[in-house]
């Protein structure tokens, strides 16, 4: 087989023959139309609105831990309920992260936590009229805090009908 290259003939076998053919044709001039798609500001839409949905259904409430508190650990847990959290540091307690007072002084005299307690009941009566105080309370003690101060505190909220304390801890990881 003979192929003609510009002004040379060339002689080559059916191979070389269809490479040489095709090269001849990619050179014509083609028009081509190239549309291109910009997905980069897509994907940061989906991205935010996935990063929204999450937090939005979250099953599980976040609670907050204060800076001062080292929860101890524990090999079992269970899901977090959405109550007022009572925080207890080796220098302060906290009652939805406002200081009602030092440790020593709540367990003299428990007047400041009584009142914040008595205003989360409050609360609830007004947003749930005829239904009963359900007296769940998320206690957070730091875990070189004496056990029977943690105890005393816990006599205490029982007097207030605060029957459910749920403890937090650090899970097994």
């Amino acid at each position: 087989m003979s192929l003609t290259v510009g002004s040379k003939l060339i002689n080559t076998g059916r191979f070389e023959y269809h490479l040489l053919t095709r090269k001849q044709k990619g050179n014509r001039a083609k028009k081509v139309l190239l549309v291109a798609l910009m997905l980069t500001s897509l994907v940061d839409m989906f991205s935010m609105l996935v990063c929204f949905l999450l937090q939005t259904f979250s099953t599980t409430p976040e609670i907050y831990v204060a800076n001062d508190v080292k929860l101890p650990e524990a090999l079992s847990g269970g899901v977090v309920k959405e109550a007022p959290v009572l925080s207890v540091t080796k220098t302060a307690l906290f009652l939805d992260q406002k200081e009602i007072g030092s440790m020593a002084k709540i367990l003299k005299s428990p007047e400041p936590l009584l009142k914040g307690l008595e205003g989360f009941k409050q609360k609830w009566a007004k947003e749930n009229p005829g239904k009963p105080y359900p007296g769940e309370i998320n206690l957070q003690a730091d875990k070189e805090m004496p056990s029977t101060d943690v105890a005393k505190l816990m006599g205490i909220l029982n007097t207030q009908q605060y029957d459910v304390i749920q403890l937090a801890v650090l899970g097994a990881q």
